[in-house]
């Protein structure tokens, strides 16, 4: 998989959530300031985990790797974000408006 293949399914990944969260399929709402309840921020979570385990798991398997090998795949926002209990989708977007 390319670079650019590799962004696209990330681009993919924070669009589906981003049509998930304004579309109400994730449990939770935002708040009167725009932020994420913390239920918003766990469905956030929820579904960002899933959607990054399975794509390290893909990309083990094309490049014939071990899990633990891919997990450079893996967003660091995703886990930073939580640490900090901020929105994952948020922090992603700020990432991308960033650059």
């Amino acid at each position: 998989m390319t670079k650019k293949q590799l962004q696209e399914v990330r681009e993919y990944i924070l669009q589906t959530a981003i049509n998930r969260r304004n579309g109400g399929a994730m449990a939770g709402k935002l708040k009167k300031d725009g932020e994420p309840n913390n239920m918003l921020k766990n469905t956030e979570l929820e579904f960002f985990m899933g959607a990054y385990s399975c794509l390290t798991k893909m990309m083990s398997i094309v490049e014939g790797t071990s899990h633990d090998e891919a997990m450079k795949y893996f967003s660091p926002s995703v886990m930073f974000s939580t640490f900090r209990d901020g929105s994952i989708i948020d922090e992603l977007t700020k990432d991308k408006e960033s650059k």
